[in-house]
Formats: structure tokens, sequence, C-alpha cells
């Protein structure tokens, strides 16, 4: 009991030293052992901040610990943790519990999973006896298995992803008439570039400076950026190659070099800087790959690829900052009602503006005016679409035109007889999808004069 009495003193003074005690101790009676994580991980534990207590139990390696640095990580705890120690058991141990890992946190395990040469051969015999599928794996992740530094991993690692070199210009020139061919909407292709690109590029304040500077290319005709997304080694500046360093102790890391000294490298990965001491390398070499991943297109549909496109052909897609609106996520309220306020949204374009007098958007009078309002459902469903308006009249006749899901609703806007008279009136049907949906409204071609003032949009469940 004296371990367990070590525990107990209010400041741990070496995390190492603690879990070497451990170390020393496999055959700690598990009981034991289990006093002193609870001990260590609990929060009431006066003078022990948390990431002590966390890096106390990676550096443990006892069975018991480890066990217990899983459950810790599956449920928030930093992933990077998992790579505190050179402990392959660790890696297995999460690769048992794949299935239960929910997928906000598989490709953060994941992402440590390959970040050490003990854990990476772990994954490999994962998808070797199908513990995992080449499914669970991204596009970035499976490029850095088939292009591994180690000679006997990587023809593993090609023939358990079923991998074959791929004609990288047949896929463009395959893709690109069915891209050019689909209508992108600039909106969703935010919403690509958000959910697959910032980790590496970077364009309207969001994203990392891996890639090249989106906003300084010079063609951005759908060949050249169809080539740039899917044949991304058909030509490759120096500075954009790929580089593999491994350390000493065992970990990988990859990127591009981002800065040299004599006593060290700056790897740039994605989103993240690592500054690597060159007496701590066992080697660094380039991979004579982009960092950009072959393969994209199993993950972007045509649709997916033609939003984008339209996304970056328009240079990005930048919202106005208006006095009076705050854009927040919208979630159900009660009844799972969905009120979107004016106030809720996005604005584009040069016209629209807000209005404090009757908190609504004004001034409606072009066709790239856009309002755009993001929300969040815990479960898909059909919603009553109900606006609330003004409109003196209707010389156009004018048309609203509200997007969400995929769908469209078209609407005749309705005179009100005053732009002080607003009324609530139902314009159809919408089906959302469970998760984060943009709903825009905009005015369909051919508007005259103002579109309407608009107050707000309510979306009711239907039962």
């Amino acid at each position: 009991m004296a371990l367990l009495l070590a525990c107990k003193v209010p400041v741990v003074e070496s995390v190492r030293h603690l879990g070497a005690l451990l170390t020393l101790r496999p055959d700690l009676d598990p009981d034991d052992a289990a006093d002193m994580i609870h001990i260590v991980s609990d929060p009431s534990s006066d003078g022990i901040e948390l990431d002590v207590r966390l890096r106390i139990l990676a550096w443990a390696g006892h069975p018991v610990t480890n066990a217990r640095l899983v459950e810790l990580v599956e449920i928030g705890a930093p992933a990077s943790l998992l790579a505190e120690r050179d402990d392959p058991e660790v890696a297995r141990l999460f690769i048992e519990r794949w299935r239960g890992i929910t997928p906000a946190r598989r490709k953060e395990v994941l992402d440590v999973l390959l970040s050490r040469r003990s854990f990476t051969d772990q994954v490999v015999v994962a998808l070797e006896d199908g513990h995992l599928r080449p499914s669970d794996l991204g596009a970035t992740q499976a490029g850095l298995l088939v292009e591994h530094a180690s000679e006997a991993l990587r023809p593993r690692a090609r023939a358990a992803l079923q991998h074959t070199a791929t004609d990288r210009a047949e896929v463009v020139q395959t893709l690109g008439p069915r891209v050019a061919e689909a209508s992108g909407e600039i909106l969703r292709g935010r919403e690509v570039f958000r959910t697959t690109c910032v980790r590496c590029h970077r364009l309207d304040g969001e994203g990392v400076a891996v890639g090249p500077d989106l906003r300084a290319l010079s063609d951005r005709s759908t060949q050249a950026l169809l080539v740039a997304i899917l044949d991304p080694n058909r030509a490759i500046e120096a500075r954009y190659l790929g580089y593999t360093a491994l350390t000493h102790d065992g970990r990988l890391f990859s990127g591009v070099v981002a800065e040299e000294t004599e006593t060290s490298v700056t790897l740039r990965g994605a989103g993240v800087d690592e500054v690597l001491l060159r007496a701590d390398l066992e080697g660094i070499v380039s991979t004579g790959l982009s960092q950009m991943p072959e393969g994209l297109e199993a993950e972007l549909g045509v649709q997916d690829l033609a939003d984008l496109l339209a996304y970056l052909q328009g240079e990005g897609l930048t919202p106005r900052a208006l006095t009076g609106t705050e854009p927040r996520v919208v979630v159900p309220g009660e009844g799972g009602e969905l009120v979107l306020a004016a106030t809720d949204c996005e604005v584009f374009g040069p016209n629209l503006t807000f209005e404090a007098r009757y908190g609504n958007l004004g001034f409606w009078s072009g066709t790239d005016d856009l309002a755009v309002w993001s929300i969040e459902l815990g479960e898909g469903g059909t919603f009553e679409v109900e606006v609330e308006q003004a409109s003196p009249d209707n010389p156009g006749p004018n048309v609203l035109v509200l997007g969400a899901g995929g769908q469209e609703l078209a609407w005749t806007v309705e005179p009100t007889g005053s732009w002080d008279s607003y009324r609530r009136v139902p314009v159809g049907r919408l089906q959302l999808p469970a998760g984060r949906t943009l709903l825009t409204a905009r005015a369909a071609q051919g508007l005259r004069g103002y579109l309407l003032d608009l107050r707000g949009v309510r979306l009711r469940p239907v039962d």
C-alpha cells in the first residue's frame, strides 16, 4: 500500500517517476492498481491538474492504467496522450474497441495511431485481419500508409488497402465533364471546404496555410482546379513536397518543411507545426509527393466537387458584418420548432441589410442578395415553413426561393399593404436531414423593385 500512499500526496512532483513505479510493478495487485487510478483520475484530488493526472496514466504502462487511459480518450481526453509511450499494447486496445469509438473521435485517434512506427504496424495488422476496414481511413491517412517510409510496411499496407496505382489523368478525364455539367452551389461549396480542405488550405479567414494560397491562384478554370484536387502530383512546387521524419523514440511526423535551422526542422502538417530537433531525428526523407492526398473522389461525389469548385472559383464567400445581426446556429425550441430570426442569419450581397426598427432584412433588390441560416437538428423530419414578411405590392410578380437539404420552395410574394404591415404566411414543406443544414433565402430571377422585408422564418415539425 506504500505505492497508494505515494499517490495521495497533494502535488505530484514527477509524472515520469510515478509512471516508472507502476512500470516496475507489472505484478501489482489489480485492486491496488484500480484504487491508485481512482485517486489519480478523481477530479476532487487536490493539487493535481487534469493534464497531470492523464499523463500519469499515459506514462504508467500498466495493463490497468492502459485500459483506463483508453476509456478516458474515448470520452474526450486528448488522443495525443496515446503517443506518450511507445506501447503497442495501447494501440491494440484501441483497435479492439474500434467499433465503439464515435465518428467524432475516430479521425483523431487514427492520426495518433499513425504517428508511431510501432502503432502503425498494429494498424496494418488490423487492416489485414479485418478489425479495421479501408473505409475507416480517410484519403490522407491511407496515403500515409501506402507511401510509408518502411520498405517492409509499405507493401503490406497497399495490399491491405487494396491499393492499385490509379491513372489520375483518367480520373480527371472521366469526372471532369460530369462536374462541369453539375450546377455548383457556392454555399454548399463552403461547407465542403470547411469539412475537407481547411486542415491544409486557407480561404476567407478559415483554415491553415499548409498548401498553396488559394487567393493567389491564377487559373481557376474547372479543368485546372480538378487537376489540382484529383491529380495533385502532376505538378508540384518543391516547397509543397511532403516529408516524413522519424525520431529516435519511434515517432513519425509528416508535413511540408516550414522552417529549417542548424539545430531543428519544422514540419507543418494538418493544422500543427512540429519543431523537431535534429539531434532527436533518426532520419528525414521526402516522399516525392504532394501533401495533398490522391483519391479524394472516394470522399467527394460529383455534386460535392461541383459545389467546391463554385466556391473556389468565386474566391470564397464572405458574409457582410451588419450591425444588429449575430449569426448563430439555430436549434429546435419548444415542440421542436425552429425560429429563424433576421438577427440569426449571415447576409451576402451588395444590397440586403438589417433594419433595426422592425428587426427585418430589407432593401432586397438583387438576385445576388442572400440570407443564410445555420440549423442543427438532432433528428431529421418534415417541417411546415412559414415566413413573416411585409410588402406593399408585388410588381414582378417577385418570387422568394427558400432552399435547404437539397430542396427548394418557390413562393410568390403576397402584398401586405405597406412596409409597416407584417404577416405570417405558410409557404410549403421542407424535408430536413439530421445534423447541420443551411437554409437559404434569395430572390428568383426577374426581380423587379424590392422583393420583401423579411422578419424571420419558422419551421414547425409535422407530426
